[in-house]
């Protein structure tokens, strides 16, 4: 599939917390995106999701605006498959003539409060692009398998296109909201992706607001030393 040339191509996948998956999407439900074609796959268990009765395919691609493109990955590709998913999406990035292939990434690593910030991993000419008069501190150390981990291979061995992530950490199961905002203001900054975060806020308040009902209701019936005639299904 030949397009007009754009400078970034932005990739979300369903990782911990689903934080890049729910940014990429929210940016091309924001932004009113154009869908311009999807990626196939072959003895791979497919998902078929669906929003008021209209299914989709799993791994889409958006424009946004005039200068990138998003890859909305909600398919859980098995480490396997992953190189396979990378070469593609790298032919098809140099094919368009992509300059930089770009990941927004939610990762579970130990962290304190403080580090809910977004930080990079990437290539030279990544780290040398977009990000490099960005806020974004450098990830300090550790390791990607997976989708992530191939593309950043795959840009030690070739220069072009700009390779990297922008990683937050992220608090799984999830949807980790808070992430999620934090990796759309960082596509943003980076990328200009032209996208608000109003209302990803207010489901993070939201979803806030519910947990602290529930757990306070928990707490109650704790003190109260009910018995409950019931299953206990809150997390199935």
């Amino acid at each position: 599939m030949r397009t007009q040339r754009r400078d970034t191509l932005l990739v979300g996948i369903a990782d911990v917390g689903v934080a890049g998956l729910t940014a990429v999407d929210y940016i091309t439900a924001q932004a009113d995106a154009t869908q311009i074609g999807h990626l196939a796959t072959r003895h791979l268990p497919d998902i078929t999701s669906f929003t008021d009765g209209v299914p989709r395919r799993p791994i889409r691609l958006y424009n946004v605006g005039t200068d990138v493109t998003v890859c909305v990955c909600e398919l859980s590709l098995p480490p396997w498959v992953s190189e396979l998913v990378s070469e593609e999406l790298l032919a098809w990035a140099n094919e368009t003539d992509i300059e930089t292939v770009a990941a927004v990434f939610g990762a579970s690593y130990p962290h304190a409060e403080e580090d809910h910030a977004v930080s990079y991993v990437g290539t030279e000419s990544f780290r040398e692009g977009a990000v490099a008069d960005r806020p974004f501190e450098p990830l300090s150390a550790g390791y990607f398998d997976g989708l992530l981990g191939e593309l950043l291979t795959a840009g030690l061995d070739d220069p072009e296109p700009a390779v990297g992530a922008l990683v937050t950490p992220a608090h799984p199961p999830g949807p980790d909201i808070d992430a999620a905002i934090r990796l759309v203001e960082a596509a943003d900054t980076a990328y200009g992706v032209g996208v608000e975060t109003t209302e990803l806020e207010n489901r993070s308040a939201a979803q806030r607001q519910y947990y602290e009902a529930l757990a306070e209701r928990m707490a109650t019936l704790r003190d109260e030393g009910t018995d409950r005639p019931y299953d206990d299904r809150m997390f199935m």
